[in-house]
């Protein structure tokens, strides 16, 4: 049953990949940011000491084989490559949760890996290179093998190992942690030699994909990562639309109506608390873990101002298992009173998740553009280039710069928090000189400036910045971004 539920996932994965522009086309932002870091790393350039990088370096890390292919195949075939391996390790978490399910029921795996399968935020955020697909799979990995069937592994090297892959997840987002800490009660309670080995592994495993980068520039890695990320200051967003995505159903009905979304998450947790509340068995170790994990995951959602869609992907996995461990135990309670098994809400519930999820699809898929034919058109190879969103000029086989001096940038938004106090430079009355002399630098090396429609967030025009780009730059075309040309003699 498993294998059937990763391929669907997998398929459910590669149908955005497979509508037009949408492998090639714009998606998002952060992709790029990662996949850019991987390609300064091939080229000797690394985070935090030579640019800004305000996540771990994990995923960057990983995906270096592609980087360095790269120099032959181009940049925008191996972005998209990116994209087709995010949507195979999307697919194989639905495998690991199928895994870590095994010794439940058939009803029991049907319902974690249907749930993983079929909610939106894990659809949506393997179609492209994105932290939470890998996040995941380094979590799930720990459990599966900290875990011996449904408590934990007596063996020294299996808790060594799982606090290795913890310590991996580390190392590609800080909310590992999370997690980590977690299981460090959970086997800490058992015993104090298994803590020590959990601890050990986990260093081990963040300095495996971190160690390096931070050695080469500590201070601004601390900074970057941990202190410009939590500090970071925005809009909040809305309550309704983190439960949209929370609950697996972002549809409009949910996004914009608040009266809707409190008592949803309400029925929610109900729901899964009841069969656990009513069926007082003693909690396997991997049920203390699973409902702990998703306990502290979910409050971590909703407290931050900031949230995107693919949060939520974090939650899945251990929605998916508390799910059925939660139908497990209403399972014995209708066997006593000879009612309908839980089991035939199964379907009901995944197939309205389902069209929620296809519903929200189809309406993602209008927005992708892909302008890089444009951009190639205009701007020769070998430019320098400057831009609010890297991802155009990767797709554009734009990204590097034939003469020395072009600027090392992947994240503009990063580089504005990290210059900027954790203030995005939306208000331009609140920027540091240093984010300001920062884009005049970085102008005053350009050979073209290329926008994005979002560029007003990532970019502080003062009236500096915007009067060296007018009186340096010509518009020399619009194709669903501004292209700019510097000025000859």
């Amino acid at each position: 049953m498993t294998w059937i539920a990763v391929l669907v996932a997998l398929a459910l994965r590669l149908y955005l990949l497979a509508t037009p522009t949408h492998l090639g086309g714009i998606t998002e932002y952060d992709d790029a940011v990662y996949f850019g870091t991987a390609l300064l790393i091939s080229h000797g350039l690394l985070p935090y000491r030579d640019f800004v990088m305000v996540q771990p370096p994990g995923v960057p890390t990983l995906m270096l084989p592609l980087a360095y292919l790269a120099n032959t195949f181009g940049t925008r075939a191996m972005l998209e490559a990116t994209r087709v391996v995010t949507c195979v390790v999307g697919a194989v978490n639905v495998g690991m949760v199928g895994y870590l399910l095994r010794r439940r029921s058939l009803g029991a795996v049907v319902a974690g890996t249907g749930f993983m399968t079929v909610f939106a935020s894990s659809v949506l955020t393997s179609q492209t290179l994105l932290l939470e697909p890998y996040l995941n799979l380094a979590v799930l990995g720990s459990l599966a093998v900290l875990l011996e069937g449904e408590n934990l592994a007596r063996s020294w090297w299996r808790i060594l190992l799982a606090g290795g892959l913890l310590g991996m997840a580390g190392a590609i987002k800080t909310w590992a942690i999370m997690p980590a800490v977690v299981i460090a009660v959970v086997v800490g309670m058992r015993s104090r030699r298994g803590l020590v080995l959990l601890a050990a592994g986990t260093a081990a495993g963040f300095a495996l994909l971190a160690g390096p980068f931070f050695l080469a520039a500590p201070h601004p890695f601390v900074r970057e990562v941990i202190l410009d990320q939590f500090g970071r200051a925005g809009q909040r967003t809305p309550f309704a639309l983190r439960v949209g995505y929370l609950t697996g159903f972002p549809v409009r009905a949910v996004r914009n109506t608040a009266w809707v979304a409190g008592p949803l998450l309400a029925a929610v947790a109900a729901a899964w608390a009841y069969p656990f509340l009513r069926v007082r068995a003693r909690l396997l170790d991997s049920e203390r873990i699973v409902l702990a994990c998703l306990a502290v995951v979910l409050i971590a959602m909703l407290v931050p101002p900031d949230f995107f869609y693919h949060y939520a992907a974090f939650v899945a996995p251990f929605a998916a298992m508390a799910w059925a461990y939660a139908l497990e135990r209403l399972r014995r309670v209708r066997a006593r009173r000879r009612r309908l098994p839980p089991w035939v809400l199964v379907p009901v519930a995944l197939g309205a998740m389902a069209i929620a999820s296809l519903a929200h699809l189809s309406s993602y898929q209008t927005g992708v553009v892909d302008p890089s034919a444009a951009v190639k058109a205009v701007v020769p190879a070998g430019a320098c280039v400057v831009t609010d969103t890297e991802e155009i000029a990767i797709l554009s086989d734009r990204f590097f710069a034939s003469a020395p001096g072009c600027p090392a940038m992947v994240d503009a938004y990063g580089t504005d928090l990290a210059y900027n106090h954790a203030v995005p430079p939306a208000d331009v009355t609140d920027v540091s000189k240093r984010l300001e002399d920062f884009w005049l630098r970085a102008f005053a090396r350009a050979n073209y400036v290329v926008l994005s429609a979002n560029n007003a967030a990532r970019i502080p025009w003062t009236p500096r910045v915007l009067g060296y780009l007018r009186t340096h730059f010509h518009p020399v075309g619009e194709f669903g971004v501004e292209i700019f040309a510097r000025n000859r003699g």
